[in-house]
């Protein structure tokens, strides 16, 4: 993990280097058209967007959905700027687009408030194997959990969301994940969770907002909000070409990475890769 960490902080110090310029205050008729993971517009890009236009008067143009077909949306000049939550494939790479890592967020782990109708879930902490053994299926019964009598149901995002995508690799070790019901949008998880007394599923931590009626569990101890829990996922925005100076993608870019931006990504319980 700080191998794979300090790799992207390298390419994050020099995309920063490269990107840093004035922001001039005119952008008049000027437009974005700008692709966002779903999990990552409620976690940060709202704000942040509300604010952009604003400040600049530039006009966005959103989709919000899966970080693949955010990415999908770039390549075929759909969108100008995705931010996406999966990195970004060595053959794009080599044909120049640009990937701008810029923040971590933990994926946290979160159950219904009942572990069955009427049933206050006992829990507030699993164990690694514990969490496996639950989204791999060798665990089915909240009973074996100290738990009411009651059949876990596992909820989980797309298989092709990037919530999915980093929980699989980062928590499951690429071990198949076993699942009652499977959402279109990473985010759709958590409405599913609060509907659902029994329920477990996953989602970046960012995007709870704690008011919610569900339950976010620590890991061997750990809370999402620590800097030492485990299972975090990168968030990078992703260009096609180095744009010329003073576009509106590069002030796009640098809002983002500002301290405004900053103040967003910690006030929501994200950590900065650069601090």
């Amino acid at each position: 993990m700080k191998k794979y960490i300090s790799v992207f902080l390298f390419s994050f110090l020099l995309s920063l280097l490269f990107f840093t310029f004035p922001v001039l205050p005119s952008y008049a008729n000027t437009s974005i058209r700008f692709a966002c993971s779903s999990q990552i517009a409620k976690a940060y890009g709202k704000e942040i967007l509300i604010d952009f236009r604003k400040f600049f008067g530039i006009y966005v143009q959103v989709y919000n959905g899966p970080s693949h077909k955010a990415l999908d949306r770039l390549v075929n000049d759909v969108s100008d700027i995705a931010l996406i939550s999966l990195r970004v494939p060595d053959e794009l790479k080599k044909k120049g687009y640009i990937e701008i890592p810029f923040c971590q967020d933990s994926i946290a782990v979160f159950t219904n408030v009942d572990s069955g109708p009427g049933t206050p879930c006992p829990l507030s902490n699993l164990s690694l194997n514990q969490v496996r053994d639950i989204f791999s299926g060798r665990l089915s019964n909240w009973k074996e959990l100290g738990g009411a009598d009651q059949k876990i149901e596992v909820i989980v995002p797309g298989e092709e969301t990037g919530a999915y995508q980093n929980f699989r690799m980062t928590v499951m070790q690429m071990e198949k994940i076993e699942y009652d019901i499977i959402v279109d949008r990473s985010v759709a998880v958590i409405e599913e969770v609060q509907e659902k007394p029994g329920s477990i599923s996953f989602m970046t931590n960012g995007a709870l907002t704690g008011e919610e009626s569900i339950k976010i569990l620590t890991i061997d101890e750990l809370s999402p909000k620590d800097k030492a829990y485990p299972f975090k996922q990168i968030y990078s925005f992703v260009i096609k070409r180095d744009p010329a100076p003073y576009t509106s993608v590069k002030t796009m870019i640098n809002f983002g990475l500002s301290h405004y931006g900053l103040t967003i990504m910690r006030e929501k319980g994200m950590f900065p890769i650069l601090e």
